[in-house]
């Protein structure tokens, strides 16, 4: 899973490796593929120097609350700045999602109609294998 769903890229090649796809066709898919990888590589990267800011916060000495007013002023700015981030991570996950809604729009323009239906298909099978196996590890007891 990334930011919520699956990566464009992994939907991609699954496209790809499923789909009888030849020609100009496969090249713009490739060119497609090769695009959206840039975008989720700087996203990632984005959202890891994002996530170890929270982290460095969470564990600094800012956060620690010892009750006079120079630690509650620091304790407050550190919760504001964690509001923040917050809302910059839901901003991540919008662009996640434009990403995603990108490739399969790409992907609809590139492939023929009657291809398209078995993208659909393809995509579909491999969400309900996803399930299944989350299902499963959901009902798995570690003892």
């Amino acid at each position: 899973m990334w930011f919520g769903g699956l990566r464009p890229t992994h939907l991609l090649q699954l496209i790809k490796n499923h789909i009888d796809i030849i020609g100009i066709q496969l090249e713009k898919i490739e060119f497609l593929r090769s695009y959206i990888l840039n975008e989720e590589t700087t996203l990632t990267k984005n959202f890891t120097s994002l996530e170890d800011s929270i982290s460095h916060t969470l564990i600094g000495k800012e956060f620690v609350n010892k009750g006079d007013e120079s630690d509650i002023s620091n304790y407050a700015n550190s919760m504001s700045s964690l509001v923040r981030k917050l809302t910059i991570i839901q901003n991540f996950m919008d662009q996640a999602d434009e990403l995603r809604k990108k490739a399969l729009s790409e992907t609809k323009s590139i492939v023929k109609s009657k291809r398209q239906v078995m993208v659909l298909f393809a995509i579909h099978d491999h969400l309900k294998i996803l399930v299944t196996l989350s299902n499963m590890w959901k009902n798995t007891t570690i003892i």
